[in-house]
């Protein structure tokens, strides 16, 4: 295979013996890897913004505080399309006697506290991913029956509610399949080594930073990708940057939306609002840091093609190049003309010349001078004497003189110069010949400087 640039010979690696210059790769070479690149970024970007913003709610125990103010009497639920709270839900369908209220219902619901068995839920699993726990807790509804079973005097003193077997039958019925579904889950994918294994190391810092290494080595490599194909490493930072900045504009977009939410959609949910305000804050500044380095990096990129762009062949640097020397050429020795005897010297009308043959316009001069053999007194004399042979009358015509061909005028010999002697040299950017080797100052066809 021939180099692209200067038609030199690769080698098994691909690289020319020449001017050094590598085999580009194919378009679809590039594309299909650059597709490759594109979804591993997407992948670690996303990821490592989800890992930081939830090892910030982590340590801050944003959900911790967001639920431990929170009582399961005063919680919103919905029924037959209408929204009341889980005390006047009780009420409505299990309180049968009028003269308990709605807030005796409340009052017994905080004197069961409900709300210990969910924070103590809640602390297993922020104990689990911090490392102090190995298992997670699973959740049945005997926990709940037993709630009941502890307090089953006082809700029948204060609520006239008799919780009978049937009822605590049905109440675990209802419940099972639910609790079922979620312990299995924990059981095989939390409870095991692997997923132990994994779910921590999410969260942990140093995995976090080596996914930024990651990042960093596929930035390199997209750089190696533009370059080994039709384009340059600015090319490659440009399309990582474009790359980054998709998933990191939507975190900042999502912590600004958060803050909005809590603050004027979520008003009648305390909780809902506590956490998405805490969670919006880490996406706020995790998807702003990505958003900067994406900005960045484009303007760096940009910086990089306008000071690496290849200037075109101007006139001012084309007007330096000195002239090649106009070449010698020699013009043809006219051939002497013959004189003839009885021919007069000077020149005949170029009509005349041109309508009548050389021999016939020879005869016919002899011919008209027959005549006049006698030359007057008074005739001139100088330069322009007839010789004698040719005042002598001969009677006869005379024959035209045959034209000798000239000899060919020998060449003058072409000096050399050293310089064009030499072995020829070429231009290391393009391959393109230098004409006057140490002379020439710049490329003719690149316009690159060239080694003096």
């Amino acid at each position: 295979m021939q180099c692209e640039k200067c038609g030199g010979e690769l080698n098994e690696k691909g690289r020319c013996h020449v001017c050094g210059e590598k085999k580009r790769r194919s378009k679809g070479y590039v594309v299909g890897h650059s597709f490759l690149l594109v979804l591993a970024t997407l992948i670690l970007v996303n990821h490592l913004i989800a890992c930081a913003t939830a090892r910030v709610l982590l340590n801050k125990d944003v959900i911790h505080k967001a639920l431990e103010n929170v009582k399961f009497s005063t919680v919103d639920v919905m029924h037959d399309e209408e929204k009341m709270t889980l005390a006047e839900y009780i009420r409505r369908e299990y309180v049968t006697d009028p003269a308990v209220t709605t807030g005796d219902v409340e009052a017994v619901l905080n004197q069961m506290n409900l709300e210990a068995l969910a924070m103590r839920k809640l602390d297993n699993y922020q104990n689990y991913y911090r490392g102090t726990e190995d298992t997670l807790e699973t959740i049945t509804p005997q926990e709940i029956v037993d709630i009941l079973d502890k307090n089953q005097a006082m809700i029948q003193e204060k609520l006239q509610i008799e919780i009978t077997q049937a009822d605590k039958d049905t109440l675990v019925a209802e419940m099972q399949d639910s609790c079922t579904a979620y312990n299995e889950g924990v059981v095989r994918y939390y409870n095991t080594g692997i997923g132990r294994f994994w779910n921590r190391l999410q969260l942990n810092l140093w995995f976090m930073l080596g996914e930024l290494v990651l990042l960093v080595v596929i930035l390199v490599r997209w750089c190696v990708l533009f370059c080994s194909g039709r384009g340059r490493a600015a090319h490659g930072i440009r399309a990582f940057a474009i790359t980054l900045l998709v998933p990191s504009g939507i975190y900042t977009l999502g912590g600004v939306g958060g803050y909005v939410a809590a603050k004027y959609l979520f008003q009648e949910l305390p909780v809902l609002a506590d956490i998405t305000s805490g969670a919006s804050a880490p996406l706020l500044m995790f998807g702003g840091i990505g958003v900067l380095a994406a900005v960045f990096m484009l303007i760096l990129a940009s910086m990089i093609l306008s000071l690496t762009k290849k200037p075109a062949a101007e006139p001012e640097i084309l007007s330096e190049i000195p002239a090649a020397a106009p070449e010698c050429v020699e013009a043809p020795m006219q051939e002497p003309v013959p004189v003839v005897a009885g021919v007069s010297e000077e020149p005949a009308p170029l009509s005349a010349a041109s309508e009548t043959p050389t021999g016939e316009a020879l005869t016919s001069t002899a011919s008209e001078e027959e005549p006049s053999a006698e030359i007057p007194d008074d005739a001139p004399t100088g330069d322009t004497s007839v010789p004698e042979e040719a005042a002598a009358p001969t009677g006869e015509p005379i024959a035209p003189v045959e034209e000798l061909p000239a000899e060919p005028a020998a060449a003058s010999p072409i000096e050399t110069t050293p310089e064009q002697e030499s072995a020829p040299a070429f231009c290391k950017e393009c391959g393109t010949q230098i004409l006057q080797p140490g002379v020439q100052k710049f490329c003719i066809k690149c316009g690159k400087k060239l080694d003096s």
